[in-house]
């Protein structure tokens, strides 16, 4: 009975020990999230700006461009894929890498950014163009970088398509995987209005293409890691619910089989005075 008290009472040890850890990561996603939101929330108004402003730029005089029309529609798909750099965050990574998989350009090249989005792209045997060994920390130089894969190979027919796959923010609570379409653009319906453009249609949507790919992947990320702070805050608080229910469930466990092994003794020290008395 008293290697039994001993067991539960290690358990309890090492469940408290993994309670400490949910905790602090709990708090540490929770401090990361305010900074997270302002950084996203402030980037969205200028991404929105400027798809507005492509929009306009779409019109059926440019059906025929180039960032339009693929050059090569046979060739294949580039996927920027942006995941976390680390793991303990649900099913951030998980829900993410699944859904590339089941994608139709699963075998294409990609732009892995992020350590856990790298190391899928290894585990998939996935032509990475490029590596961007941190999500959370890239720099403006690394998105330039991307920016200018992306659009020079979309448009000298290296790749047919380019994509962008990240998890999205709903709310709170949800935060889910999605594969937006970055190239090629889609020609819009239009307001009625003409405008004229210097020097003109084309040569502004020519300048404008690169400014709009760099805004989309600036905010896709930003998007991605206000998410997966939420993802692992979410997850950290689950754990530690769960480790503290079982310490609990233990401590019970561990109370009843002292008091088991109290009454035993007690029993005993009682029938050995009658013993003697007799």
């Amino acid at each position: 009975m008293s290697a039994d008290i001993k067991q539960i009472k290690n358990r309890i040890k090492s469940v408290d020990s993994t309670l400490h850890i949910t905790k602090a990561m709990k708090l540490m996603a929770s401090s990361k999230i305010h900074r997270a939101d302002a950084a996203f929330r402030a980037c969205r108004p200028y991404t929105l700006q400027t798809e507005e402003i492509m929009g306009k730029l779409l019109t059926k005089e440019n059906g025929r461009h180039p960032a339009v029309v693929p050059k090569n529609p046979d060739a294949p798909e580039l996927c920027i894929i942006i995941a976390a750099d680390r793991g303990l965050a649900g099913s951030f990574n998980g829900a993410l890498f699944r859904m590339l998989d089941a994608s139709e350009g699963k075998d294409g090249p990609v732009i892995a950014i992020g350590k856990r989005a790298i190391e899928y792209a290894g585990r998939a045997k996935r032509n990475t163009v490029l590596k961007v060994a941190s999500s959370e920390k890239i720099t403006s130089g690394q998105i330039e970088k991307i920016t200018e894969i992306a659009v020079n190979g979309f448009l000298g027919g290296d790749f047919s398509s380019v994509c962008i796959a990240f998890n999205r923010f709903k709310n709170a609570l949800t935060q889910y995987p999605d594969i937006i379409k970055l190239l090629p653009l889609e020609i819009s319906s239009g307001s009625g209005f003409v405008t004229e453009y210097e020097p003109g249609l084309g040569e502004v949507l020519s300048f404008a293409l690169p400014f709009c790919v760099r805004a989309r992947v600036r905010s896709a990320i930003k998007e991605s890691y206000l998410s997966e702070q939420y993802a692992r805050r979410n997850a950290m608080d689950s754990a530690t619910e769960n480790a503290q229910e079982m310490i609990d469930s233990l401590t019970l466990k561990y109370n009843r089989a002292r008091q088991n092994t109290i009454t035993q003794e007690i029993t005993e020290i009682v029938a050995g005075a009658n013993a003697e008395t007799q």
